[in-house]
């Protein structure tokens, strides 16, 4: 298990900033470079209660900013939040520190590569060069972002423990002064916006990780004097420890001209492996466009497939329609315009599928067989239901994390229907499902019906205009192990939560939230997110308890039946 599982990441409102759907229900950021829900270029607000928590002041070294800190130790890890604002409130660095952090090689390279794709482009990899007796680290960064390695002097400032006064600084072990007592690398920020993630470990995987989204172009250094790289401490008279002092200095001078050449020749190859994973690329795709224009007929049976996979899915989002046509004749006034908002949704997305399969089915008609099947079973289980309906997004606040639900019944050993609400994380290359939470059929429809009341209160809450952070429970099971709503929450009693929020910014969102003695977990979802998955859980449940009842129907209820 690493870092992103064994530290709670928890979310702070600073800024006018929310997530959004679009209309394939994918998670949609107004701002790619981001730090705890913070992007560079938003606006912070200063009269906010976690604004507050900060403490802020001038900055020493940037013109027209303001340096702001949070620090705390919650759970045996520590946690260092820095934001860096101009006067006029607009974001310009966020920074997040977290030690101790625990990752594995595969788990480092799986988070570059899943951050490569929420980014849209591959990272630029910095390698730290061996060093005995230090711990290793790795530097991967996205956007315009560049690192300029410090001088050999500001290197020899650093190993003394002073401040280089050079602005933001980026090292391999999250320790300035460490690296540069070990000869390594560190680096200053220039270039315009990115953002940069920094992992340090030992063999064992403990170390410290550090992210940050920046805007160098936009960090004017103040110009003042800097003072020389190195002054002979005042106090102490002995020659001998001067001496000593001078000779640390040429020693530090010394390892970080090593360091420079390393890290040079570091750049050289991050380079080279960037043009090889290119030319790699270009060849990939060169060969899909080859596949694509070779499809014969001896590969009809793989479009077949495929096309009979897309009438599948039309036919049984057609019958959720009905389904969610048939829950607004008994839904309430207002429930009902969140019904309609779910049926506009799915049908949106039955005229993509159908643009689709008539597509393909018009590019390979010069095959002699059937192309559009003409055998396809039209009987979906409620599981092979869950694979096709189309993907509803949950993120985790504070972090860029994103992954899907998947709703899946099952029954038990003692013959009991239960429904698995699983939380799967797209990016992992292993144990996809990184969270479960088994509800009884009672639950699930439970939850169900406070989806529709999620968008419920949405609504109210535009109509009324509210634009104050609000937090309340929808529902809660079992109500026994349920803490109080804003009270204090049981040790050894866990429960499971439906809630809706407002931000600051007037946007709302729903939350499924797991509680489990004193830590709480939550996942949240955009109101149309909520709208898809209230119309999902409604045909599962129904399949389910069909499929349940098939399979419960004893020979005397099966004679009732083929008298």
């Amino acid at each position: 298990m690493g870092w992103f599982r064994k530290i709670c990441l928890c979310a702070i409102a600073l800024v006018s900033f929310s997530t959004k759907a679009d209309a394939s229900g994918s998670i949609r950021y107004m701002e790619p470079y981001s730090v705890e829900g913070l992007g560079i270029g938003m606006p912070v607000v200063p009269e906010s209660r976690e604004y507050k928590r900060y403490h802020c002041r001038p900055s020493e070294q940037y013109a027209n900013s303001i340096w702001c800190n949070f620090s705390e130790l919650k759970g045996g890890v520590s946690k260092l939040l820095t934001i860096l604002h101009l006067s006029d409130n607009i974001v310009t660095y966020v920074n997040k520190q977290l030690s101790p952090a625990f990752f594995t090689n595969s788990e480092v390279d799986r988070e570059i590569t899943r951050l490569s794709r929420q980014f849209n482009g591959p990272a630029h990899i910095y390698r730290s060069p061996k060093r005995p007796g230090f711990p290793g680290g790795i530097i991967a960064t996205w956007g315009d972002i560049e690192l300029q390695p410090l001088t050999p002097d500001d290197l020899a400032v650093l190993a003394v423990g002073k401040s280089t006064h050079v602005g933001v600084l980026v090292d391999f072990l999250v320790d300035f002064h460490e690296s540069a007592r070990a000869g390594l690398p560190v680096y200053s920020l220039h270039g315009g916006k990115g953002y940069v993630w920094i992992a340090r470990f030992d063999q064992r995987g403990k170390g410290k990780l550090r992210f940050f989204a920046a805007d160098p172009s936009q960090m004017a250094q103040i110009n003042s004097q800097v003072p020389p790289p190195y002054y002979a401490d005042p106090t102490l008279s002995s020659e001998n420890e001067l001496e000593l002092m001078k000779e640390e200095r040429k020693k530090a001078q010394a390892d970080a001209k090593k360091a420079e050449m390393d890290a040079e020749k570091a750049k050289a190859e991050a380079q080279k492996g960037d043009a090889e994973r290119q030319r790699r690329e270009a060849e990939s795709k060169a060969e899909g466009e080859k596949a694509t224009n070779g499809i014969n007929a001896e590969n009809a049976a793989a479009i077949n497939k495929q096309i009979g996979d897309l009438g599948a899915q039309i036919e049984f989002l057609a019958k959720v329609v009905r389904e969610q046509s048939e829950l607004k004749k008994d839904a309430t006034v207002e429930g009902r315009s969140s019904v309609e908002q779910t049926i506009d949704a799915i049908n949106s997305r039955i005229e993509e599928l159908k643009k689709e399969y008539n597509d393909k089915g018009e590019n390979f008609s010069q095959y002699l067989t059937s192309v559009k099947p003409n055998d396809r079973n039209l009987y979906l289980t409620a599981r092979r239901a869950s694979e096709i309906y189309p993907k509803i997004p949950y993120y985790i606040p504070g972090t860029k994390e994103i992954g899907e639900f998947w709703v899946e019944p099952t029954v038990t050993d003692k013959g009991e229907l239960l429904f698995e609400f699983k939380f799967v994380d797209t990016g992992a290359s292993v144990e996809k499902v990184r969270a479960k939470i088994d509800m009884t059929l009672d639950e699930v429809e439970d939850v169900q019906k406070a989806l529709l009341k999620l968008h419920d209160w949405s609504e109210t809450a535009h109509n009324e205009n509210v634009r104050k952070y609000y937090d309340k429970r929808v529902i809660c099971f079992p109500l026994k192990k349920c803490p109080p709503d804003d009270g204090e929450h049981f040790e050894g009693k866990s429960s499971t939560e439906i809630r809706f929020n407002v931000n600051e910014d007037g946007s709302t969102a729903g939350r499924i939230q797991r509680n489990k003695g004193l830590f709480v977990e939550g996942y949240n979802m955009s109101i149309d997110s909520a709208l898809m998955l209230q119309a999902y859980l409604n045909h599962v449940i129904k399949a389910a308890k069909s499929e349940f009842r098939s399979g419960t129907q004893s020979k005397k209820q099966l004679d009732e039946i083929f008298k």
